[in-house]
């Protein structure tokens, strides 16, 4: 009898077991499969350029460029173009001219964007797209930089551009500039975009077209980082800057498509620029500084590197 209730009880035991292995495995089975991630990998970029040492002086040198004192008035209030109505420029990244770039930076910082996007070459031509972009955030000497990974998942899926995490941390047309954004505009986030000599005017126009559409809902500056005219005499470069500066100014994008390097390092840069600018319709432009490596280390050479640092404005 003993045996027999015992039997029993075991019996139902696994009667029991067996039949809740059934429901879980059932309720397993029916679970919906989550759909593949079509987000970038996370990761955190690392600025490759970063010297202390300069970059600490640059600061200190850096100048607060006068940018006039015109005003824009809302139906709230006035508002001063310092804040207000920078909406672009251009910066070198040769990290020899850090005054320059520091006090680029320090100015542009006026305007108190949410969102920098930084249109920069691609020297070393990496990667399957002729624009790379990302929005990874940066591991700083001053903090997390945010990136915006909303817009660069839009560049990326409109085609227009693939993710491209080596390359923006291995080439200091980008990763060089990062810690000025962010000692200078800590709230902001960057949308870094790189571009590749080879590509065509018309897909630099379309590009710089999109990007004040795409930062339409925040406070935003585009900006070039381009060096200037590269291994001439200080003179010969002089003469290069000077028509690079003409055909800036006035807009010729053609004329701009066709320059090498005893002009410039990146006309796409530029040229996706203007267009931005043009798109957002700005109504002037200030050079703030020009200059070259000779006469920044005041040493005599046979080649040099120009520079120019220019600032675009809204009405």
């Amino acid at each position: 009898m003993l045996w027999n209730k015992r039997g029993l009880f075991l019996g139902l035991t696994a009667i029991g077991i067996g039949l809740l292995f059934s429901i879980l495995l059932s309720s397993r089975v029916e679970q919906p499969e989550m759909a593949p991630s079509t987000q970038e990998p996370k990761v955190l970029l690392h600025c490759n350029f970063y010297n202390e040492k300069d970059f600490i002086s640059s600061v200190e040198q850096a100048k607060d460029y006068d940018i006039g004192d015109k005003q824009l008035v809302s139906s709230e209030t006035t508002i001063y173009s310092e804040r207000n109505l920078i909406w672009g420029g251009i910066t070198p990244h040769h990290l020899l001219a850090g005054k320059l770039i520091a006090s680029f930076f320090k100015t542009i910082a006026k305007a108190k964007p949410e969102i920098v996007v930084v249109v920069a070459p691609n020297h070393k031509g990496i990667g399957t797209k002729n624009i790379q972009t990302g929005g990874w955030d940066w591991d700083t000497p001053f903090g997390i930089l945010k990136g915006d990974p909303e817009k660069a998942d839009f560049l990326v899926t409109s085609k227009k551009a693939d993710f491209g995490e080596a390359v923006l941390q291995q080439d200091h047309s980008i990763s060089g500039l990062i810690p000025y954004v962010k000692y200078y505009m800590p709230n902001a986030k960057v949308l870094p975009i790189l571009v590749h000599g080879a590509l065509e005017i018309g897909s630099a126009i379309q590009l710089g077209t999109a990007i004040p559409k795409m930062c339409a809902s925040e406070r935003f500056v585009v900006i070039a980082s381009a060096d200037f005219s590269h291994y001439l005499s200080m003179e010969e470069a002089d003469k290069k800057d000077a028509e690079t500066f003409n055909t800036i100014k006035s807009g010729n994008l053609e004329k701009l498509s066709m320059f090498g390097n005893d002009n410039l390092d990146s006309p796409t840069s530029i040229i996706t620029l203007l267009s931005a600018m043009q798109a957002e319709g700005t109504s002037g432009f200030k050079l703030l500084e020009h200059s070259n490596a000779q006469r920044i280390v005041k040493l005599k050479s046979d080649s040099t590197t120009s520079y120019f640092t220019i600032m675009w404005f809204g009405k």
